[in-house]
């Protein structure tokens, strides 16, 4: 199952030569682009839209609508879905295109989508907690909490919890795609964060800024170590069970296999139209970096939550999430506490997360002042100008 399998291509021995290479590539590439667009296009009739009034606290519904029925009709990825909550309610929920071009099963609220880096929200509201609970501190030293980890740099010693969430820490980057052959063990995690043995800084811990995937997986393991549950069962118990997000989870195993679209990467890696995959980004070494699983309908209800900003008590304190969305002081201009935080053409607060990984993408925008915020998630790279966040924010614009 989680081998990649490739739509039927490549070329003959008699067009190998470089020249020959390029314009075989080419002629590929362009033509398939076209046929992807007219399989979408075919596709785009079949939508969820359960908001069928004209407007929802001043949301104009249909025009909504509307527009996505027809970017859709146009779009790169195979499918999109759309959750926009304002004013402590779902305002819209919508489907398009399909979750699969082979099955071309519709995509509707309820599908399931990879979310990437939008993970990382979740793992720093889990760490929020347990300093809420007195359980750590965001001052205190990793080793505090993870006393075998260990760097070829000694510096590691000063790096601490509050330094994985600003990606202050000095870590590299880290990318890992092992998704050919997934881990999902229960040792994948701390067996990854060994890795780290060999590794040096980047930088003096709290000296610069840098956006590491090695930072959210310790942050990761100190979770996992302190609660006394592996990191996706934490996840489960602390925030998505409470949200009742019932199609969620960080642990692949535990998805609704029938609602889960298929990552849709590019025929050629960089360029060319998607491909159905059946590979999926689901090793638990890197889970809380980006192992979440979810569906606009479930990110609703954490849009809704974050929103609230600890006002019923829900997950954080209200100073909890407010510390969360604060950048200031930080090496990073637009960095919180695991959020990144930024202005508005207007000028208004925007908190927001991308993300992108293998054949998905997504995108959440928070606006705390104006109560509203959206998300939108792919089962492909989103195009570059994103046309569906456009029309998004042109929408909520009139309401700002």
């Amino acid at each position: 199952m989680l081998a990649h399998k490739l739509q039927p291509g490549g070329c003959s021995r008699s067009i190998c030569k470089p020249r020959a290479l390029f314009l075989g590539m080419l002629l590929l590439t362009l033509p398939s682009h076209l046929a992807c667009q007219a399989r979408i296009e075919r596709a785009t009739a079949q939508y969820t839209s359960p908001y069928p009034k004209e407007s929802a606290n001043g949301l104009r519904i249909q025009q909504l609508h509307g527009e996505l029925e027809r970017i859709a009709a146009r779009a790169s990825a195979p499918g999109f879905s759309v959750g926009v909550v304002i004013g402590g309610e779902i305002a819209f929920l919508g489907g398009y295109g399909v979750m699969d071009l082979k099955s071309r099963v519709p995509v509707d609220p309820d599908s399931i989508f990879n979310v990437a880096s939008i993970s990382k929200t979740f793992t720093a509201t889990a760490l929020m907690q347990l300093a809420e609970q007195g359980k750590v501190r965001l001052d205190a030293p990793v080793t505090i909490y993870l006393p075998e980890f260990r760097m070829k740099d000694e510096r590691f010693r000063d790096i601490t919890v509050r330094h994985l969430l600003t990606h202050e820490a000095g870590l590299e980057h880290g990318r890992f795609n092992p998704w050919a052959t997934p881990r999902m063990d229960d040792g994948a995690l701390s067996d990854k964060l060994a890795e780290l043995k060999s590794k040096k800084l980047k930088f003096a811990p709290g000296s610069a800024y840098l956006y590491s995937n090695w930072g959210f997986c310790l942050a990761g393991g100190i979770v996992a170590r302190v609660t006394g549950m592996s990191f996706e069962a934490s996840l489960h118990e602390r925030i998505l069970a409470p949200l009742k997000m019932t199609s969620s989870s960080f642990d692949f195993r535990n998805l609704n296999r029938s609602r889960l679209t298929h990552p849709h990467p590019k025929r050629f890696f960089v360029f060319g139209d998607p491909v159905s995959s059946d590979t999926y980004p689901c090793d638990r070494s890197w889970a809380p970096k980006g192992g979440l699983f979810s569906s606009a309908a479930d990110l609703c209800q954490w849009l809704k939550v974050a929103l609230d900003r600890g006002s019923s008590g829900t997950l954080l304190t209200q100073a909890g999430w407010e510390a969360m969305w604060d950048a200031s002081g930080r090496r990073s201009p637009n960095m919180g506490l695991g959020w990144f935080v930024n202005r508005n053409l207007k000028g208004n607060r925007a908190v927001t997360y991308l993300g992108e990984s293998l054949g998905y993408g997504c995108r959440m925008v928070i606006l705390p002042e104006q109560g509203m915020g959206y998300v939108i998630l792919y089962n492909a790279t989103p195009e570059a100008k994103d046309p569906t966040a456009t029309a998004l924010q042109a929408a909520l614009g009139e309401l700002r």
